[in-house]
C-alpha cells in the first residue's frame, strides 16, 4: 500500500476481503492459510530428532517412550507436537497482527493473512491456536513427562513472543530461535548430541536477522544502542564547545 495514496484500500471496499465463511469452510481456511512453512519446519525438525533417536542415539540416553511407541507411533507423537504448536503460533499471531496487516495491505491470498483478510474470523483463529496447543501438549503427553513439561514451556513462550518479545527485535529473534530449538528437543529430550538444535538456532537467528534488515523493519535491531552513542556524541560535542546538554546557546 502505497502511503502517498490519497485512497488507501479499506476493509468494506477491497475485494480480497471477505466476511467468514461458516462451519466447515472457516476451519479449512484456518489450517490452510497458517504459513505453511513454518509448520513444516518445525515439522521437519522434530522428525529429524526423531529418526536420529532411533538411528543413532544409544539406547540407554534415547527416550524409552520411543522404544515403547515405535518408529511409526513415535513420528506420529513427533507430528502433533510440532504441527500443534505451529498452528497456535501462526493463528495467535494472526489473531493479534489482525489491523496492524489490514493497515499495511496484507490481506491478499499470497500473504497468507486469512484473519486480515476477513476469509477467518479473529474467534475461529483463537480457537484454532487453543486447539493446536492442546494437541501438542497431549501429544508430548505419550512422549514421557519431560516431553510434556517441554511442551508447556514452549507454549508459554509462544505466548511471551507474541505478546511481549517480538516487540524487541533482538529479543524476538533469539526467542525464535530458543523456541525453534525446545520444540526440536520434545520428541528425545535427554539426547546424548545438540548439533542438530544448536544449527537450527543459529539458521534461525541469521534468517530473522537478515529478513530484519532486508525489509527495513522497525524499530531497527541496535538502534537503541545506536541512538545513546548518538546522543553521548551530541553530548560531547556541545560540552566541548561550552554548551550544556538541553540547553540554549
Amino acid at each position: 500500500m502505497n502511503p502517498a495514496d490519497p485512497d488507501p484500500p479499506s476493509l468494506t471496499r477491497s475485494p480480497s476481503v471477505r466476511r467468514p465463511s461458516g462451519g466447515g469452510g472457516r476451519w479449512g481456511l484456518v489450517v490452510g492459510h497458517t504459513r505453511r512453512a513454518v509448520v513444516l519446519a518445525g515439522l521437519s525438525g522434530g522428525w529429524l530428532m526423531t529418526f536420529l533417536a532411533f538411528g543413532v542415539e544409544a539406547e540407554a540416553t534415547r527416550n524409552p517412550a520411543l522404544d515403547a511407541l515405535g518408529l511409526g507411533r513415535s513420528l506420529l507423537a513427533s507430528a502433533g507436537v510440532s504441527v500443534g504448536l505451529g498452528v497456535c503460533a501462526v493463528a495467535l499471531n494472526d489473531v493479534l497482527d489482525r489491523r496492524q496487516d489490514r493497515a499495511l495491505g496484507r490481506g491478499g491470498a499470497e500473504e497468507d493473512r486469512p484473519v486480515a483478510a476477513g476469509r477467518v474470523s479473529p474467534q475461529a483463529a483463537t480457537a484454532a491456536a487453543v486447539a493446536g496447543l492442546l494437541v501438542a501438549v497431549l501429544a508430548a503427553g505419550t512422549l514421557g513427562p519431560t516431553s510434556f513439561r517441554l511442551a508447556v514451556l514452549v507454549g508459554a513462550g509462544v505466548l511471551f513472543y507474541n505478546l511481549m518479545g517480538r516487540f524487541v527485535p533482538a529479543i524476538g529473534v533469539v526467542t525464535q530461535a530458543l523456541l525453534f530449538a525446545l520444540a526440536m528437543a520434545i520428541p528425545n529430550p535427554h539426547a546424548s548430541f545438540a548439533w542438530p538444535s544448536l544449527l537450527a538456532m543459529t539458521h534461525v537467528v541469521a534468517v530473522g536477522v537478515m529478513r530484519h534488515r532486508w525489509e527495513d523493519r522497525r524499530p531497527r535491531l541496535g538502534a537503541a544502542g545506536a541512538g545513546a552513542r548518538r546522543g553521548g556524541r551530541r553530548s560531547a560535542g556541545r560540552r566541548g564547545a561550552g554548551v550544556a546538554p538541553g540547553g540554549n546557546s
